[in-house]
Order: C-alpha cells, then sequence, then structure tokens
C-alpha cells in the first residue's frame, strides 16, 4: 500500500510519523504527520491545545518498558497519561481503515473488501519481547480488526522478519533469484524512529 503521507501537507513521504492526536474528550481526531500538523496549528492558535491529547512517535517511547499490559500507560507532550493499549488501538483502527480504503479504490465496485478476508500482519520492533506481541494483539482486538475467536486473521511479526519474508518473495517474484534452504540475506535496520 504505497502512499504519499505527506500530499495533504505539500510534500511527498512514504513514511508517516506514529503520532495521535486526541480531542479533550479522548476521541480520535488525527495520525501520524497530519496529527503532529494539527497539533501545531492548535498551539499557534493558542487554542485549548493543552487540553488535547498529543502522543508523539509514541511507539519507540514503551521499548524501555520491561513489560507491557494493560495497565501500561503513555505520557503526551503536556504530561497527560492515558493507556497505551488505547493509543496503540486508534492508531492500528486508523491504519486498518486507511488500508480498506485504499484497496477499495483499486478493486472494482463489484469487488466488496471485507476485513474478515484479510489476514493483518502487525509487526513489532526486534528488540521487543513476548509481552509487546500480546499487546500489541491486545489493542488489535481493542481496534476492532481481530478478535479471541478469529485469532488467525492476525499475525504478529517482527519487524526485520516481515522485512526478510517480503524482499526474498520481491526478489523471488519479480527477478526469477532462486533462494534455496541456508541462503543467508542480510536486513539493516537504520533506526527510523518515526
Amino acid at each position: 500500500m504505497g502512499n504519499n503521507w505527506g500530499s495533504q501537507l505539500g510534500f511527498h513521504s512514504l513514511k508517516t510519523e506514529t503520532s495521535v492526536l486526541l480531542s479533550p474528550k479522548k476521541e480520535f481526531m488525527a495520525f501520524g504527520l497530519e496529527a503532529s500538523e494539527r497539533y501545531a496549528i492548535l498551539e499557534e492558535l493558542e487554542s485549548d491545545a493543552k487540553k488535547h491529547y498529543y502522543f508523539p512517535r509514541f511507539k519507540m517511547n514503551l521499548h524501555t518498558e520491561k513489560t507491557l499490559s494493560e495497565d501500561t500507560t503513555i505520557e503526551d507532550v503536556n504530561g497527560k497519561q492515558l493507556p497505551a493499549l488505547d493509543i496503540f488501538a486508534h492508531a492500528i483502527r486508523y491504519m486498518t481503515d486507511h488500508m480498506l480504503d485504499a484497496i477499495s479504490r483499486t478493486v472494482s465496485a463489484e469487488t466488496m473488501v471485507n476485513i474478515n478476508d484479510i489476514c493483518l500482519v502487525l509487526t513489532v520492533p526486534a528488540i521487543w519481547g513476548d509481552s509487546a506481541k500480546q499487546f500489541m494483539r491486545q489493542a488489535a482486538y481493542k481496534a476492532g480488526i481481530a478478535s479471541q475467536p478469529r485469532k488467525g486473521q492476525l499475525l504478529i511479526a517482527l519487524e526485520p522478519e516481515a522485512v526478510g519474508v517480503f524482499c526474498i518473495n520481491s526478489l523471488t517474484n519479480q527477478q526469477r533469484v532462486d533462494v534455496k534452504p541456508g541462503d543467508r540475506c542480510m536486513i539493516v535496520d537504520c533506526l527510523d524512529k518515526r
């Protein structure tokens, strides 16, 4: 799902930040670069920016946590804390809705895209442990994109593993490279902290 995340803001980017903006009533307002831009506008207008909840680049804030649970909280830019599970659920729900919208724009009108027909893969940083994987699963359940009865619809993968599988599949599908058991590849993570 290639996307120009910066197009609404006047520039081109294939990536976006993991930032979430919530209203004073804790309702979802924006994700990614749009969340950052909207919060900056709130600050410039000297409106009630501090009443909002803004979590810039929240994902990597959790890498120092030894265990993640339903009780884990994240602090926003103004020192207010909310359950991390809620913030991740908002982000996962947004990304899923965004993906479904992008798919529906590329298929014919007769083709219905249903979330229940899709196996979703959520990635977690390699430094995250088993509690983080379970945490992401719970956030996905809270976002409504999977559930315990349909748990096979959701896969949690380490980021480098997902990249490796994608690269190998891309190579074998496009360039007919033979990849055999025992072959090695190198994945370099340049630590982009978006």
